[in-house]
């Protein structure tokens, strides 16, 4: 279950590497903060995506993530299995 949902807006920027400059364009990253229970024990966890969001998320929706079993606590979110109404939120 989704705890909060935030959204980082990025400016554009420009980074030195090797006496070179880099253009770093505007980006928005999200980070999406999320309970879940496993053997009746209760895991927060939270991952960023820097994917552009098709759909709004909120707090209280589901997504599905995938733990191992040794530990519960390692999670992973695969951003492609996440939708709403049936629909993808994040874009390839």
């Amino acid at each position: 279950m989704i705890e909060k949902v935030e959204r980082r807006h990025h400016e554009e920027r420009y980074q030195r590497i090797r006496h070179r400059v880099h253009r770093q364009p505007a980006y928005t990253s999200y980070t999406i903060y999320f309970a879940y229970t496993v053997d009746g024990v209760e895991y927060h966890d939270d991952f960023t995506t820097r994917k552009g969001m098709l759909r709004s998320l909120y707090k209280g929706d589901s997504i599905i993530i995938t733990y191992a079993i040794k530990d519960p606590a390692v999670t992973r979110v695969d951003t492609k299995r996440i939708k709403r109404r049936g629909l993808p939120v994040f874009t390839d």
